[in-house]
């Protein structure tokens, strides 16, 4: 399984494991590979650094949510 995840869904998941967004991503890390383009990941930092999600996470937690510089990501 190859699934191309939306920034919303990654936020989402981020903010509630239990989501649909959240089950999902789950799903596809456990059976299979995630594929992420530079402007998501870079779009995904930008959302996880917005003040207005500390109610939901505290920074720290989403930023350990996102993606480690060294992953390989594709080449498009």
């Amino acid at each position: 399984m190859i699934a191309v995840l939306d920034t919303n869904v990654l936020v989402s998941a981020s903010l509630s494991q239990t989501s649909v967004p959240g089950r999902a991503v789950a799903v596809v890390i456990a059976r299979g590979t995630v594929l992420f383009s530079d402007d998501t990941i870079a779009e995904a930092e930008e959302v996880f650094a917005r003040p207005s999600l500390d109610r939901y996470r505290p920074a720290v937690e989403r930023e350990e949510f996102a993606v480690p510089p060294h992953a390989p990501r594709p080449p498009f």
